[in-house]
Protein backbone atom coordinates (compact mmCIF):
# COMPACT_ATOMS: atom_id res chain seq x y z
CA UNK A 1 0.00 0.00 0.00
CA UNK A 2 1.49 3.75 -0.57
CA UNK A 3 1.02 5.08 1.82
CA UNK A 4 1.86 8.53 0.44
CA UNK A 5 -1.48 8.05 -2.25
CA UNK A 6 -3.54 6.85 0.39
CA UNK A 7 -2.68 9.42 3.31
CA UNK A 8 -5.93 10.82 3.27
CA UNK A 9 -7.96 7.76 3.59
CA UNK A 10 -5.74 6.52 6.50
CA UNK A 11 -6.34 10.00 8.47
CA UNK A 12 -10.35 9.47 7.65
CA UNK A 13 -9.83 6.11 9.07
CA UNK A 14 -7.85 7.66 12.26
CA UNK A 15 -10.50 10.51 12.76
CA UNK A 16 -12.99 7.90 13.47
CA UNK A 17 -11.39 6.13 15.36
CA UNK A 18 -10.85 9.23 17.70
CA UNK A 19 -14.47 10.51 17.13
CA UNK A 20 -15.40 7.28 18.35
CA UNK A 21 -13.28 6.87 21.37
CA UNK A 22 -13.67 10.42 22.54
CA UNK A 23 -17.46 9.59 22.75
CA UNK A 24 -16.86 6.39 25.23
CA UNK A 25 -13.42 8.69 26.90
CA UNK A 26 -16.33 10.77 28.71
CA UNK A 27 -18.23 7.89 29.70
CA UNK A 28 -14.68 6.78 31.49
CA UNK A 29 -14.36 3.40 29.43
CA UNK A 30 -11.04 2.96 30.35
CA UNK A 31 -11.83 2.70 34.17
CA UNK A 32 -13.32 -0.79 32.83
CA UNK A 33 -10.14 -2.42 31.68
CA UNK A 34 -9.02 -4.10 35.06
CA UNK A 35 -12.16 -6.00 35.00
CA UNK A 36 -11.33 -7.36 31.13
CA UNK A 37 -11.32 -10.92 30.34
CA UNK A 38 -9.21 -11.33 27.79
CA UNK A 39 -10.26 -14.86 26.88
CA UNK A 40 -13.75 -13.34 26.54
CA UNK A 41 -13.01 -10.42 24.68
CA UNK A 42 -10.94 -12.41 21.95
CA UNK A 43 -14.01 -15.01 21.78
CA UNK A 44 -16.04 -11.77 21.38
CA UNK A 45 -13.12 -11.10 18.17
CA UNK A 46 -13.46 -14.35 16.95
CA UNK A 47 -17.01 -14.63 16.91
CA UNK A 48 -17.52 -11.44 14.41
CA UNK A 49 -14.57 -12.25 12.16
CA UNK A 50 -16.07 -15.85 11.54
CA UNK A 51 -19.16 -14.30 11.36
CA UNK A 52 -17.64 -11.87 7.96
CA UNK A 53 -16.54 -15.50 6.97
CA UNK A 54 -20.02 -16.94 6.46
CA UNK A 55 -21.26 -13.99 4.97
CA UNK A 56 -18.55 -13.99 2.23
CA UNK A 57 -19.52 -17.59 2.00
CA UNK A 58 -23.52 -16.99 1.30
CA UNK A 59 -22.06 -14.05 -1.05
CA UNK A 60 -20.50 -16.27 -2.96
CA UNK A 61 -23.10 -18.98 -3.16
CA UNK A 62 -24.77 -15.97 -5.26
CA UNK A 63 -21.40 -16.20 -7.81
CA UNK A 64 -21.26 -20.52 -7.63
CA UNK A 65 -17.52 -19.90 -6.25
CA UNK A 66 -16.32 -21.68 -3.29
CA UNK A 67 -15.73 -20.96 0.42
CA UNK A 68 -12.12 -19.56 -0.12
CA UNK A 69 -12.35 -17.74 -3.56
CA UNK A 70 -15.11 -15.98 -1.86
CA UNK A 71 -13.13 -15.12 1.42
CA UNK A 72 -10.69 -13.89 -0.57
CA UNK A 73 -12.40 -11.49 -2.56
CA UNK A 74 -14.58 -11.24 0.47
CA UNK A 75 -12.34 -9.78 2.62
CA UNK A 76 -10.11 -8.37 0.53
CA UNK A 77 -13.08 -5.72 -0.05
CA UNK A 78 -13.83 -5.50 3.56
CA UNK A 79 -12.00 -2.51 4.65
CA UNK A 80 -14.40 -0.54 1.61
CA UNK A 81 -16.79 -0.87 4.75
CA UNK A 82 -15.38 2.57 6.06
CA UNK A 83 -16.11 4.73 3.15
CA UNK A 84 -19.39 7.50 4.07
CA UNK A 85 -22.27 5.59 2.63
CA UNK A 86 -21.01 2.64 3.30
CA UNK A 87 -21.04 0.70 -0.65
CA UNK A 88 -17.45 1.22 -0.77
CA UNK A 89 -17.20 -2.76 -0.38
CA UNK A 90 -19.94 -3.53 -2.60
CA UNK A 91 -18.25 -1.97 -5.31
CA UNK A 92 -14.83 -3.52 -4.92
CA UNK A 93 -16.23 -6.94 -4.30
CA UNK A 94 -17.62 -6.69 -7.96
CA UNK A 95 -14.06 -5.30 -8.64
CA UNK A 96 -12.14 -8.06 -6.58
CA UNK A 97 -14.41 -10.56 -8.51
CA UNK A 98 -13.78 -9.23 -12.25
CA UNK A 99 -10.04 -9.93 -11.20
CA UNK A 100 -11.05 -13.49 -10.47
CA UNK A 101 -13.29 -13.96 -13.66
CA UNK A 102 -16.92 -13.28 -12.87
CA UNK A 103 -18.51 -9.65 -14.14
CA UNK A 104 -18.06 -6.81 -12.32
CA UNK A 105 -21.56 -5.64 -12.28
CA UNK A 106 -22.48 -9.50 -10.93
CA UNK A 107 -19.95 -9.24 -7.87
CA UNK A 108 -21.51 -5.77 -6.82
CA UNK A 109 -24.95 -6.99 -7.34
CA UNK A 110 -24.73 -10.19 -5.44
CA UNK A 111 -23.23 -7.96 -2.52
CA UNK A 112 -25.77 -5.75 -2.23
CA UNK A 113 -28.38 -8.73 -2.00
CA UNK A 114 -26.50 -10.23 0.57
CA UNK A 115 -26.70 -7.63 2.30
CA UNK A 116 -30.50 -7.07 1.49
CA UNK A 117 -30.97 -10.61 3.14
CA UNK A 118 -29.02 -10.42 6.07
CA UNK A 119 -31.30 -7.45 7.25
CA UNK A 120 -33.97 -8.89 6.00
CA UNK A 121 -33.77 -11.88 8.60
CA UNK A 122 -32.53 -9.45 11.15
CA UNK A 123 -35.37 -7.93 10.66
CA UNK A 124 -37.85 -10.86 10.94
CA UNK A 125 -36.23 -11.96 14.15
CA UNK A 126 -36.46 -8.94 15.70
CA UNK A 127 -40.00 -8.33 14.67
CA UNK A 128 -40.30 -12.37 17.03
CA UNK A 129 -39.01 -10.02 19.76
CA UNK A 130 -41.47 -7.27 19.36
CA UNK A 131 -44.66 -9.85 19.11
CA UNK A 132 -43.04 -11.68 22.03
CA UNK A 133 -42.97 -8.13 24.21
CA UNK A 134 -46.60 -7.93 23.45
CA UNK A 135 -47.89 -10.95 24.39
CA UNK A 136 -45.87 -12.54 27.44
CA UNK A 137 -47.60 -12.63 30.25
CA UNK A 138 -46.48 -10.08 32.92
CA UNK A 139 -45.72 -6.27 33.28
CA UNK A 140 -43.04 -4.55 31.18
CA UNK A 141 -40.56 -3.58 34.33
CA UNK A 142 -39.04 -0.91 32.21
CA UNK A 143 -39.67 1.59 29.04
CA UNK A 144 -36.70 0.56 27.79
CA UNK A 145 -37.46 -2.93 25.98
CA UNK A 146 -40.55 -0.73 24.29
CA UNK A 147 -38.21 1.87 23.65
CA UNK A 148 -36.48 -0.42 21.31
CA UNK A 149 -38.95 -2.54 19.84
CA UNK A 150 -41.19 0.10 18.50
CA UNK A 151 -38.07 1.75 16.62
CA UNK A 152 -37.84 -2.11 15.01
CA UNK A 153 -41.38 -2.20 14.10
CA UNK A 154 -41.15 0.52 11.99
CA UNK A 155 -37.95 0.26 10.38
CA UNK A 156 -39.80 -3.47 9.50
CA UNK A 157 -42.60 -0.93 7.83
CA UNK A 158 -40.06 0.90 6.06
CA UNK A 159 -38.23 -2.04 4.89
CA UNK A 160 -41.22 -4.24 3.82
CA UNK A 161 -42.40 -1.02 1.64
CA UNK A 162 -39.45 -0.09 -0.29
CA UNK A 163 -38.75 -3.20 -0.71
CA UNK A 164 -39.60 -3.14 -4.54
CA UNK A 165 -37.50 0.36 -5.28
CA UNK A 166 -34.39 -1.54 -3.33
CA UNK A 167 -32.82 -1.90 -6.24
CA UNK A 168 -33.78 0.83 -8.18
CA UNK A 169 -32.49 3.30 -5.56
CA UNK A 170 -29.26 1.12 -4.65
CA UNK A 171 -28.73 1.58 -8.39
CA UNK A 172 -28.14 5.14 -8.58
CA UNK A 173 -26.02 5.46 -5.50
CA UNK A 174 -23.87 3.18 -6.79
CA UNK A 175 -23.15 3.41 -10.31
CA UNK A 176 -25.22 6.21 -11.76
CA UNK A 177 -21.81 8.60 -11.38
CA UNK A 178 -19.46 5.99 -11.65
CA UNK A 179 -20.06 3.54 -14.39
CA UNK A 180 -23.21 4.37 -16.09
CA UNK A 181 -22.92 2.03 -19.05
CA UNK A 182 -23.60 -0.87 -16.27
CA UNK A 183 -26.09 0.34 -14.54
CA UNK A 184 -28.98 -1.35 -16.31
CA UNK A 185 -26.76 -4.80 -16.28
CA UNK A 186 -26.24 -4.30 -12.54
CA UNK A 187 -30.23 -3.64 -11.73
CA UNK A 188 -30.83 -6.73 -13.93
CA UNK A 189 -28.29 -8.66 -11.57
CA UNK A 190 -29.66 -7.23 -8.13
CA UNK A 191 -33.25 -8.13 -9.36
CA UNK A 192 -32.59 -11.37 -10.03
CA UNK A 193 -30.39 -11.90 -6.73
CA UNK A 194 -32.92 -10.60 -4.84
CA UNK A 195 -35.88 -12.23 -6.03
CA UNK A 196 -34.30 -15.83 -5.80
CA UNK A 197 -32.65 -16.35 -2.69
CA UNK A 198 -31.05 -19.99 -2.58
CA UNK A 199 -31.57 -21.73 0.99
CA UNK A 200 -27.98 -21.60 1.01
CA UNK A 201 -27.45 -18.10 1.22
CA UNK A 202 -30.08 -17.75 3.97
CA UNK A 203 -28.38 -20.36 6.11
CA UNK A 204 -25.22 -18.92 5.80
CA UNK A 205 -26.35 -15.43 6.48
CA UNK A 206 -28.57 -16.99 9.65
CA UNK A 207 -25.49 -18.18 11.32
CA UNK A 208 -23.33 -14.92 10.62
CA UNK A 209 -26.12 -12.83 12.14
CA UNK A 210 -26.44 -15.60 14.91
CA UNK A 211 -22.16 -15.24 15.60
CA UNK A 212 -22.66 -11.18 15.45
CA UNK A 213 -24.95 -11.38 18.20
CA UNK A 214 -22.49 -13.87 20.25
CA UNK A 215 -19.99 -10.74 19.91
CA UNK A 216 -22.42 -8.23 20.74
CA UNK A 217 -23.18 -10.57 23.88
CA UNK A 218 -19.72 -11.30 24.96
CA UNK A 219 -18.33 -7.95 24.36
CA UNK A 220 -20.35 -6.92 27.62
CA UNK A 221 -19.90 -9.99 29.29
CA UNK A 222 -15.55 -9.53 28.71
CA UNK A 223 -16.18 -6.67 31.48
CA UNK A 224 -18.05 -8.90 33.97
CA UNK A 225 -21.82 -7.62 32.39
CA UNK A 226 -24.40 -10.14 31.84
CA UNK A 227 -26.95 -8.64 29.90
CA UNK A 228 -30.74 -9.80 30.48
CA UNK A 229 -30.23 -11.99 26.80
CA UNK A 230 -33.48 -10.51 25.81
CA UNK A 231 -32.71 -7.05 26.36
CA UNK A 232 -29.15 -7.66 24.85
CA UNK A 233 -31.15 -9.33 21.88
CA UNK A 234 -33.32 -6.35 21.18
CA UNK A 235 -30.55 -3.34 21.97
CA UNK A 236 -28.27 -5.71 19.15
CA UNK A 237 -31.01 -5.03 16.79
CA UNK A 238 -31.34 -1.76 17.04
CA UNK A 239 -28.09 -0.87 16.33
CA UNK A 240 -27.24 -3.44 13.65
CA UNK A 241 -30.36 -1.48 11.73
CA UNK A 242 -28.32 1.69 12.74
CA UNK A 243 -24.72 0.89 11.57
CA UNK A 244 -26.54 0.12 8.66
CA UNK A 245 -27.91 4.06 7.95
CA UNK A 246 -25.96 5.19 4.89
CA UNK A 247 -24.89 8.36 7.12
CA UNK A 248 -21.51 7.20 8.60
CA UNK A 249 -19.59 4.40 7.70
CA UNK A 250 -21.14 1.44 9.92
CA UNK A 251 -22.95 3.68 12.30
CA UNK A 252 -20.02 4.86 14.00
CA UNK A 253 -20.78 7.40 16.95
CA UNK A 254 -24.21 6.91 16.59
CA UNK A 255 -24.42 3.21 17.14
CA UNK A 256 -22.32 3.87 20.53
CA UNK A 257 -24.36 6.81 21.24
CA UNK A 258 -27.77 4.88 20.94
CA UNK A 259 -26.28 1.60 22.79
CA UNK A 260 -25.03 3.85 26.18
CA UNK A 261 -28.57 5.55 26.28
CA UNK A 262 -30.30 2.18 25.82
CA UNK A 263 -27.82 0.13 28.66
CA UNK A 264 -27.08 3.22 31.11
CA UNK A 265 -29.29 1.27 33.67
CA UNK A 266 -28.03 -2.29 32.86
CA UNK A 267 -24.52 -1.77 34.79
CA UNK A 268 -22.11 1.18 35.57
CA UNK A 269 -21.82 3.20 32.81
CA UNK A 270 -17.65 2.52 32.46
CA UNK A 271 -18.44 -0.92 31.84
CA UNK A 272 -21.19 -0.85 29.42
CA UNK A 273 -19.56 2.24 27.53
CA UNK A 274 -16.23 -0.17 27.28
CA UNK A 275 -18.47 -3.20 26.36
CA UNK A 276 -19.70 -0.87 23.15
CA UNK A 277 -15.78 0.00 22.80
CA UNK A 278 -14.39 -3.78 22.04
CA UNK A 279 -17.69 -4.47 20.20
CA UNK A 280 -16.77 -1.99 17.60
CA UNK A 281 -12.98 -3.47 18.08
CA UNK A 282 -14.66 -6.47 17.05
CA UNK A 283 -17.33 -5.23 14.03
CA UNK A 284 -14.91 -2.55 12.42
CA UNK A 285 -11.08 -1.73 13.79
CA UNK A 286 -10.07 -6.46 13.80
CA UNK A 287 -12.19 -6.73 10.25
CA UNK A 288 -10.04 -4.00 8.79
CA UNK A 289 -6.59 -4.87 10.28
CA UNK A 290 -7.57 -8.43 8.48
CA UNK A 291 -9.25 -6.88 5.07
CA UNK A 292 -5.57 -5.14 4.63
CA UNK A 293 -3.59 -8.05 5.54
CA UNK A 294 -5.43 -10.30 2.93
CA UNK A 295 -5.31 -7.68 0.21
CA UNK A 296 -1.69 -7.35 0.50
CA UNK A 297 -1.05 -10.91 0.23
CA UNK A 298 -3.43 -11.76 -2.15
CA UNK A 299 -0.85 -9.56 -4.65
CA UNK A 300 -4.18 -7.46 -6.16
CA UNK A 301 -4.25 -4.06 -7.11
CA UNK A 302 -6.68 -1.56 -7.20
CA UNK A 303 -5.20 0.22 -10.35
CA UNK A 304 -7.65 0.13 -13.16
CA UNK A 305 -10.77 0.38 -10.98
CA UNK A 306 -13.78 0.19 -13.34
CA UNK A 307 -12.04 0.34 -16.65
CA UNK A 308 -13.36 -2.36 -18.98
Amino acid sequence: MNLKKNWKNLLYLVALAALAYALLKIFDAEKALPQLNYLVALAAIAAYLLSIVFWNVAWGNYLKTGWKESNLVGWSAQFGAMTPFSLGNDVLRGYFAKQHGKKFSEGAAASLATKFYKIALALAFSLLGAVYLIVRHREVESTLEWGVALPLLILAGVYIFTREKHAEWIAKLSFNKISKEKTAEFSAALKKYIHKPSFGVLGWLLASLALEFVSFYLGFLAFGVALPPFVAYLVFSLVFFISKVPVLPQGIVVTEFVGLVLLQNTAALPLVAAGILLWNVSRIWMPIVVSGSVLLASGKKLTGLFRG
